[in-house]
């Protein structure tokens, strides 16, 4: 399993706003991230829709986080990204099971420990703890 480009510069974006003292412009943390303007708004979108940042308009306007770095997690980062981390296809709430004992199923077992372990993992860590980098 590989996390997306777009998942990288989501953590980099995030990263980047923990770092600043103010509101900064897209421009401006497209260029600090080395991620182009138009890839940064895309996920600027997604992550003001998915609550990690706040986005204000205007000649004042800009992004900042809505929250303290110390609360963001790897994970949710990823969630907004990408989705939940399923692991297999069969774990995914949204699709069906193709195994005829999905209930006892014990590979589904075994992903599931799996998957529980990445997500675990992904919300152990937190954006202050980059954010000296």
């Amino acid at each position: 399993m590989v996390f997306t480009r777009e998942t990288d510069y989501a953590v980099r974006i995030v990263r980047h706003l923990a770092t600043v003292t103010s509101r900064t412009e897209a421009k401006k943390i497209a260029e600090a991230t080395d991620v182009t303007l138009r890839f940064a708004l895309k996920i600027l979108s997604k992550l003001v829709a998915g609550g990690l940042v706040r986005s204000y308009k205007g000649t004042q306007g800009g992004y900042e986080l809505q929250k303290p770095a110390a609360e963001i997690s790897l994970r949710d980062i990823v969630e907004i990204i990408e989705g939940p981390v399923t692991i297999s296809k069969c774990l995914d709430q949204n699709s069906d099971c193709e195994c005829q004992s999905a209930g006892n199923c014990k590979v589904r077992r075994v992903f599931g420990k799996i998957a529980d372990s990445v997500n675990a993992q992904l919300a152990s860590y937190t954006i202050d703890q980059f954010a000296d980098d």
